[in-house]
């Protein structure tokens, strides 16, 4: 499907080797079409995209990936999660640092995009993640650090997209599980 150089570097939130690393989710909608979302990056080091592929002939051949995210370019996208429901119903989300400090430095958000037409077509980018009152690590434009292990997107039985995703200060202390959802 795809081959991706090693990931960028975390000197900054010192994380371990590999945090930022490619990669993948999958899901498979009923009508059996299987759902693939991943990031990765042709340049060594260097920030990663989110890009969407899919199957209709269980996994033997993937349609061309497709980037995903408005982000510019040079904006790290990490962490994908990706659900399925009824045919053609497929809901994705990543997380990505689009957004800087008054510092400049990057800072991350959870996006939220979502297809009726097996990936055809997106919906217009949601931002899941938001600032929130007496969290010191949540900036007006995004958060310190992303917890990518702790985050999954479902579908219930009305149709509803529920998200999950874990933020913290950074690698090393404790953070918060935050939830949404929508219909």
């Amino acid at each position: 499907m795809d081959v991706s150089t090693a990931a960028p570097g975390c000197s900054v939130q010192v994380c371990s080797a590999g945090f930022l690393a490619s990669q993948m989710a999958l899901a498979s909608d009923d009508a059996g079409i299987i759902y693939a979302l991943w990031n990765s990056d042709s340049v060594v080091g260097g920030p990663e995209r989110i890009y969407f592929s899919s199957s209709t002939n269980e996994g033997q051949n993937w349609s061309a990936r497709v980037d995903v995210s408005n982000a510019p370019f040079d904006v790290e996208h990490c962490f994908p999660a990706i659900t399925a429901g009824p045919a053609g119903d497929v809901r994705i989300a990543w997380m990505d640092t689009r957004e800087v400090d008054t510092q400049n430095h990057a800072l991350w958000n959870t996006f939220y995009r979502a297809s009726t037409n097996g990936g055809a077509t997106w919906s217009p980018e949601s931002q899941l993640s938001s600032p929130v009152r007496g969290y010191d690590y949540i900036l007006p434009n995004g958060f310190l650090f992303p917890f990518g292990n702790l985050f999954s997107i479902g579908i219930d039985n009305l149709g509803s997209t529920h998200a999950v995703w874990g933020e913290g200060r950074n690698y090393w202390l404790p953070g918060s599980i935050w939830y949404t959802h929508a219909r």
